[in-house]
């Protein structure tokens, strides 16, 4: 398929919304791994309208294989735009690439808050015990919201890898819990809590909706009176 028929294919997925027409333009993108195909396929990552379209491309990028990776290699090398660098780091760290850590070190110590959420969010999967110092500065003093929120996930996510940290996390999050005044922020800083230690305090993911559910406010009384911390 020719570039020409696989951008009607894409218009035809982007408009009709369906989940078939997506799956028959990720079939078409993943026919061939030509230059020209993957260079297209990355390239469709710049137009996020239609949301669940968008991450069923993205997510179908690594299927290219070894090949994927080499592009996205040298891609990130002359990269200008912070979202499609964001995706590719992402992406990277799917294909659990051995450059996809280093790349979201340098993210998050950028002034984008766009890479610093991203390179956050691959630590927080790939990170090991040097990088839980950097990810504990972003939840308590990083200026973005989106940011702290995302590095209060990523202490979650790396707690499952490297439990020794509780403790560390655990203090973090909850002095958190006292300066966050972001209210979506502070539901994801509770439910990391309520991760790691393993207590509930009436937070639920809805993962259809991809919202906190619960009382905010009580969830986080009941977490400071679990931890002794009332009254702070």
């Amino acid at each position: 398929m020719d570039r020409e028929q696989l951008e009607r294919q894409f218009r035809l997925a982007k408009e009709s919304g369906h989940p078939e027409d997506a799956e028959a333009l990720v079939r078409a993108l993943l026919a061939s791994n030509s230059p020209e195909t993957l260079e297209y396929h990355f390239s469709l990552l710049r137009d996020r309208e239609n949301k669940p379209l968008y991450y069923r491309i993205r997510a179908s990028f690594k299927d290219h294989g070894p090949d994927a990776e080499k592009y996205l290699l040298q891609r990130v090398k002359t990269e200008r735009d912070p979202r499609l660098l964001a995706d590719a780091c992402v992406l990277l760290a799917t294909m659990s690439s051995t450059e996809a850590l280093p790349l979201a070190r340098r993210m998050a110590e950028s002034n984008d808050p766009e890479l610093r959420y991203q390179g956050i969010a691959v630590i927080g999967w790939m990170g090991d015990e040097g990088d839980h110092a950097v990810v504990a500065a972003a939840l308590l003093r990083d200026q973005d919201a989106r940011v702290r929120s995302y590095a209060a996930s990523a202490l979650a996510q790396m707690h499952k890898r490297l439990p020794a940290l509780q403790e560390k996390s655990l203090s973090f999050l909850l002095q958190a819990i006292e300066t966050e005044r972001d209210e979506d922020s502070l539901a994801r800083i509770i439910f990391s809590v309520q991760e790691i230690s393993r207590k509930k305090f009436g937070l639920k993911w809805d993962a259809n909706e991809g919202v906190f559910v619960g009382n905010v406010a009580e969830a986080r009384e009941k977490a400071r009176i679990a931890f002794g911390r009332r009254g702070n």
